[in-house]
């Protein structure tokens, strides 16, 4: 019924508590009550699809937010906004996910370029909230992009399955091209 186009690792960091850093800096998004945040999910969707071409990728904008993360009737989920400190300007997205001592980073919505300054900030995060991992789901075919900014691979036990009972591309065709994180699973 299903092949198997892909699995998911696990990417873990220690935190790093500290001060704020120099040319950043981070912030809560309250899109469901500012348009201008809504604009700034949509913006940094519009910088980051492109740079996923070659992938298969669940579509990140707005209303996919506010549904996914904003609506969860039972998690509190933290959207945090990192932005140039001296100009402002955007450079990405991280939703994250108190859990125990661990904080989850579940989703990035960034060009790709800024992925190492949103996780650095994620880890000062995380340290001073008290939490000794961030950590992130990943497909293995996208972990050295996360592997490079420090972490640490772990295997897990979660396959990507494709449907082969219907009219639709071949497995081979998208087998290594998913691009997921923890954001995109039912178990977060």
């Amino acid at each position: 019924i299903y092949a198997d186009v892909g699995k998911m690792v696990e990417i873990r960091w220690k935190t790093q508590p500290g001060k704020p850093k120099l040319w950043t800096r981070i912030r809560h998004l309250q899109p469901q009550d500012n348009l201008k945040d809504r604009e700034l999910i949509d913006d940094l969707w519009s910088q980051l699809h492109p740079q996923l071409t070659q992938a298969i990728v669940v579509c990140r904008d707005w209303q996919y937010v506010q549904h996914r993360y904003l609506s969860h009737p039972q998690k509190h989920y933290e959207l945090l906004l990192v932005t140039r400190r001296l100009t402002g300007t955007p450079l990405g997205i991280i939703v994250l996910y108190r859990d125990g001592d661990t904080c989850k980073l579940l989703d990035c919505i960034a060009p790709l370029q800024h992925l190492a300054i949103l996780i650095q900030q994620a880890r000062r995060l995380a340290g001073n909230w008290g939490m000794v991992t961030l950590s992130a789901w990943i497909t293995e075919t996208f972990a050295a992009r996360f592997t490079a900014t420090g972490g640490e691979i772990h295997p897990l036990d979660v396959r990507i399955p494709h449907c082969v009972w219907y009219v639709g591309p071949p497995a081979e065709e998208v087998r290594n091209h998913w691009w997921l994180m923890g954001g995109d699973t039912d178990f977060m």
